[in-house]
């Protein structure tokens, strides 16, 4: 049920149009901003494609309950994928709470309940949302976990989905240079998103992205330097890259133990 008086509202001051690619470069003088929970929040999309998505990275700095409380967000889709540390999560019709670990990655969808209970220490999420702007509402008529389990339910014609790097089988051959662990999410989603982990099994790289698509790079470990169209630079561990529609980013000097998280999403 939805509660007007429970009604967050996601939202900041959406910047002028920024021109593709842009990248966003870890301060670790500046965390971000505080959000919901006492986490804190640092933008990874500066100008937030207009207002069309935002991602974030995501920091929780101290061990034990998070102040959470049961919500859902109205949204096209979300994703959330951990960096580094856990947390426990719950979510509505998907049984216990579960271990949120290093690698993993969750697609939420539209209007499913869902929170936070507790982190293990250091916590670190990247989270893309479509839209920027979207309501949060808090949700009094339902505990968690809920007496149901129906895992194959859809919510908005997604399904949840909870991706382990375990289960996930390098893939070679799909994105020059590099072995690809693909999540189910592209499906699950309606094809509305895609999230693959690339791992550098060579010096160089290239990541193609297709038309009426955009794409986030974010560095997760390692870097290398990196050319995209007339922009050129050195990519570290913590940074990110949105990439226009119809482009090429080539990747050179890779690290040996260079890995990227790399989100496709759908433009509309």
């Amino acid at each position: 049920m939805k509660h007007d008086a429970d009604k967050l509202r996601a939202s900041a001051s959406i910047a002028e149009p920024v021109a593709l690619p842009v990248v966003s470069k870890m301060n670790p003088g500046h965390i971000g901003h505080r959000g919901r929970a006492g986490m804190t929040y640092r933008d990874l999309i500066p100008g937030r494609l207009e207002g069309s998505v935002i991602a974030s990275h995501i920091h929780v700095s101290n061990a034990g309950p998070v102040p959470d409380y049961v919500h859902h967000h109205d949204i096209s889709f979300q994703v959330i994928f951990c960096v580094r540390g856990s947390a426990k999560l719950v979510y509505e019709d998907q049984g216990e709470p579960f271990d949120f670990e290093a690698y993993d990655c969750v697609l939420q969808p539209p209007g499913i309940r869902h929170r936070v209970l507790e982190t293990s220490g250091a916590f670190d999420v990247v989270e893309i949302t479509s839209p920027a702007d979207h309501h949060t509402y808090v949700d009094h008529e339902i505990a968690l976990p809920n007496s149901e389990r129906r895992v194959d339910r859809e919510f908005a014609g997604q399904r949840f989905v909870h991706s382990r790097i375990s289960d996930l089988a390098p893939m070679a051959g799909k994105v020059v240079g590099f072995a690809v662990r693909e999540t189910p999410i592209h499906d699950a989603s309606n094809e509305l998103v895609s999230v693959s982990v690339l791992s550098a099994d060579s010096a160089n790289g290239q990541i193609k992205v297709p038309s009426k698509r955009k794409s986030l790079v974010y560095v997760l470990t390692g870097g290398c330097r990196f050319e995209c169209g007339s922009v050129a630079g050195d990519l570290d561990q913590g940074d990110a890259i949105t990439l226009p529609s119809d482009s090429e980013l080539d990747l050179s000097d890779l690290a040996d133990n260079s890995e990227f998280l790399h989100v496709d999403f759908s433009t509309g």
